[in-house]
């Protein structure tokens, strides 16, 4: 076995005796709302310049997690019925699951898959929260974190920039995007198969197309592959304009 293999067994072998207290994210550095927050303002804080997917909701205190604002559930709110943008998320957030601090990784990874729930929250003997886990926390105890030069520079797969538009990995699937903007695109396919099936050719950075009632701007490409795409849902009034860009007609 060369040194990757090595390392990459090691971490496998020591999987079940590892707990979710030595790789969990501490209190200090959790992100989380109040469950008196609006959808608007959880909205705001996901597509800051960190973007979550997810984010925890506490009434009162952090020792008090009570659920997980999901940035789709937000999104088709807020699309759906823009005037609950106002409402409390606590209207509209899911259950939050807790784990002891001296669990098991291995059983934590278990169950996240069994209830698909890609967060836990971590408590400690008195029930007040120690942190939180992700499925993500888990892979890389297993594979080893990776360093690289896009490290930091790394973007969560779909961010929110307003109500009506994200900012999306092209892997993305398109199923996933009309969920969040509660769009009708063609599904059973990413997002950047979408686009190459649409032009039926290589797209070029900047390019824009139209699709349904929506507009699709490639961001990023690395030779032929496309790999960021901004997805913006059009107002009707957007719709009937003429101001929509001529290469997206």
């Amino acid at each position: 076995l060369d040194k990757g293999e090595t390392e990459l067994v090691q971490h496998a072998l020591n999987f079940d005796d590892t707990t979710a207290a030595s790789v969990l994210t501490p209190r200090v550095d959790m992100v989380c709302i109040e469950d008196s927050d609006t959808v608007d303002q959880a909205l705001t804080i996901m597509a800051g310049e960190e973007g979550y997917s997810r984010l925890p909701v506490y009434k009162d205190n952090l020792d008090n997690i009570v659920g997980i604002a999901y940035i789709k559930d937000m999104l088709r709110i807020r699309q759906q019925h823009p005037e609950m943008g106002e409402d409390s998320v606590q209207a509209y957030m899911r259950p939050a699951h807790h784990i002891h601090e001296y669990q098991s990784i291995d059983v934590v990874l278990k169950e996240m898959q069994a209830r698909r729930m890609p967060m836990f929250i971590v408590t400690d003997e008195y029930g007040g929260t120690v942190g939180l886990i992700t499925m993500e926390d888990l892979l890389e105890e297993i594979v080893g974190e990776i360093h690289d030069e896009f490290d930091q520079d790394e973007q969560p797969p779909m961010r929110a920039l307003d109500a009506h538009t994200l900012l999306v990995d092209a892997r993305v699937s398109v199923s996933e995007v009309n969920e969040s903007l509660d769009l009708n695109l063609p599904n059973g396919q990413s997002v950047a198969g979408l686009v190459f099936s649409t032009l039926g050719e290589a797209p070029k950075p900047g390019q824009t197309i139209k699709i349904e009632n929506a507009l699709l701007s490639v961001e990023v490409i690395d030779g032929i592959r496309i790999m960021q795409v901004r997805i913006h849902k059009l107002t009707p009034e957007e719709h009937d304009s003429n101001l929509i860009p001529s290469s997206a007609a």
